[in-house]
């Protein structure tokens, strides 16, 4: 966890296959009339923001936001990529930052 390396690490594998796991469950449960929420809120970690991204791929406001952040404990893998560039992604442009703290 201290090397610099895991600094805002990315969706593992585990977590990619998890994450369309949940996809999968939450589009059987929408079909089965279960609501689609209004809104996500997603933290700033590109993990996060992956796992929004594959879960939600077409919802039209997924904000994110900084206090959903994990606690910030200083170690390389709670610290986030700078916004700036993460919302320059073509997975997260989509995504609403107007919530975040500028850079």
């Amino acid at each position: 966890l201290r090397r610099t390396s895991l600094k805002d690490a990315p969706l593992s594998s585990n977590g990619l296959d998890e994450a369309r796991g949940a996809r999968a469950k939450l589009e059987r449960l929408f079909s089965k009339g279960f609501v689609v929420p209004d809104v996500v809120y997603v933290s700033p970690l590109q993990r996060a923001l992956k796992t929004a991204a594959i879960v939600f791929p077409d919802h039209p406001r997924i904000c994110v936001r900084e206090e959903l952040r994990e606690r910030e404990t200083g170690l390389p893998c709670d610290e986030r990529s700078p916004a700036s560039a993460l919302m320059r992604r073509p997975t997260f442009q989509n995504m609403s930052w107007d919530f975040l703290k500028p850079d």
